[in-house]
């Protein structure tokens, strides 16, 4: 019985495979460092946000609290804005805007620890 013709196509399914992972491998970092980027790019996902309705030019608090939220903030936004109605995500931003602008400028909010008087 003859083993070099199995050894034969395990090799060459071997190699096959070691491509596979190269590919798999450079394609997951290459969609690491978009979405590193997709993250950080602040400008990007502003536009993004005017673009499709949910934030207004008219409204300069909006944006100086988009700039300067922070990575985390502006994820949450985002999700916020892609799963609400553009009205009721601009309403939110109404009542949220004032109280984060004054948390950013003087790092602290009435209210907001328990023993705090409000």
């Amino acid at each position: 019985m003859c083993v070099l013709a199995p050894n034969v196509i395990f090799q060459y399914i071997f190699l096959i495979m070691w491509f596979a992972l190269a590919i798999t491998i450079c394609t997951n970092f290459i969609n690491i460092f978009f979405w590193i980027f997709k993250l950080t790019a602040i400008r990007y996902n502003y536009n993004k946000l005017i673009a499709t309705g949910h934030f207004s030019h008219k409204h300069p608090g909006w944006k100086y609290m988009y700039y300067h939220i922070g990575t985390s903030g502006r994820v949450l936004l985002n999700i916020v804005a892609q799963n609400t109605n553009p009205i009721i995500f601009g309403a939110i931003m109404e009542k949220l805007t004032p109280a984060v602008i004054k948390h950013l400028r003087t790092g602290h909010v009435p209210g907001e620890y328990i023993n705090d008087p409000v």
